[in-house]
């Protein structure tokens, strides 16, 4: 179900690693929820209601069960997707680009620090991601979150979501795709989760760490 009552979220943190050694009882226990998002490669190992993912390179990479609506960002063209071009033209999908309006924009507790290399100079100087606003989309697991505040569910149950380590559930399958866990990623993410707690609970949202 795409807008459920209760959510659950499946990312790629080592612990996830644990809920999938349960087996059959964890895939039971995802069925009790009524929208589940599965945050990159994990759309192989579920059948989600939504897939979500940062770095283009996941798609082409994954063979997912069933077909997820993905919720990613609106300028990946069909091209950066080789070799499922054809594939990726005709997926149901949500841009984030088309949501900031709709995710509150201030941090209860003052400016939430950003990277300011180079390389991350285009992505935050756009006008909707000024470095003095929270990135609510800028790793994986943040983007999670963002869809489910937009979804509105009475609870959200987060599995995987660990903001530690450089180990994750699908690494050993998928070398080859983009990723940054050092220790600062997780200070700034750790930052932004918290923001998310917040209105969360502003609006009466539950969130459960299992």
């Amino acid at each position: 179900m795409l807008h459920g009552a209760t959510v659950a979220i499946l990312s790629g943190g080592p612990s996830a690693i644990d809920h999938f050694a349960r087996g059959q009882a964890f895939m039971d226990e995802l069925e009790e929820y009524e929208t589940l998002i599965a945050v990159n490669h994990n759309a192989e190992k579920v059948e989600a209601d939504w897939w979500v993912f940062n770095d283009h390179p996941v798609f082409p990479s994954t063979r997912t069960r069933g077909r997820p609506v993905v919720f990613g960002r609106s300028d990946w063209t069909p091209a950066r997707m080789a070799p499922r071009t054809e594939d990726w033209r005709l997926w149901p999908r949500v841009h984030q680009d088309d949501c900031h309006d709709q995710i509150p924009r201030v941090a209860p507790d003052g400016p939430v620090p950003v990277y300011n290399e180079p390389k991350y100079a285009n992505y935050v100087n756009r006008p909707e991601r000024r470095s003095n606003l929270p990135r609510w989309n800028a790793f994986g697991g943040l983007s999670a979150l963002g869809l489910a505040w937009l979804l509105k569910p009475e609870s959200v149950a987060l599995y995987g979501y660990d903001n530690a380590g450089t180990a994750g559930v699908n690494d050993a399958d998928h070398p080859d795709v983009p990723r940054n866990r050092d220790p600062r990623r997780w200070e700034t993410e750790a930052k932004i989760f918290a923001w998310y707690m917040e209105i969360f609970a502003e609006a009466k949202i539950s969130v459960a760490r299992i």
